[in-house]
């Protein structure tokens, strides 16, 4: 119990800040550390790299050049620039879509010379389709 303004107060350490003090003794200074152990943090932090940029209205007067009114009207904020001079992909397909090409039993397209016609005739190449059912 402490006494603030002349009024009983219980005092706990729900305001105490959880630090490490080797971190902070090699950092030399004060660090707030604490470890996401859920995935709802690891979900939240991820939707709010990916979120995207603030949008803003513009209107653009003289219609000369699009590419550099694109470029100086476009806002990226600092998350998507650092993602995009690192390389990392900005977009993922799952699962992968292979095109297949699709065509009726036996009746591939098969290329051919004079000096392979026989071989080519009797084991026709394989296609993506034929494969996909293998």
């Amino acid at each position: 119990m402490k006494m603030m303004n002349g009024k009983p107060v219980d005092v706990d350490n729900s305001c105490i800040v959880p630090y490490s003090p080797l971190v902070s003794k090699i950092m030399k200074a004060h660090i707030n550390l604490e470890s996401c152990s859920s995935v709802v943090a690891i979900k939240y932090i991820l939707k709010y790299i990916h979120k995207g940029s603030d949008q803003a209205m513009f209107t653009i007067k003289n219609k000369k050049d699009e590419i550099e009114e694109y470029q100086s009207g476009r806002y990226i904020n600092s998350n998507e620039a650092i993602w995009r001079i690192l390389g990392f992909p900005i977009h993922d397909r799952y699962p992968s879509i292979i095109h297949l090409s699709v065509h009726l039993e036996n009746g591939q397209l098969v290329y051919f010379s004079v000096e392979n016609i026989k071989k080519k005739s009797q084991q026709p190449p394989e296609t993506t389709l034929t494969a996909f059912f293998k």
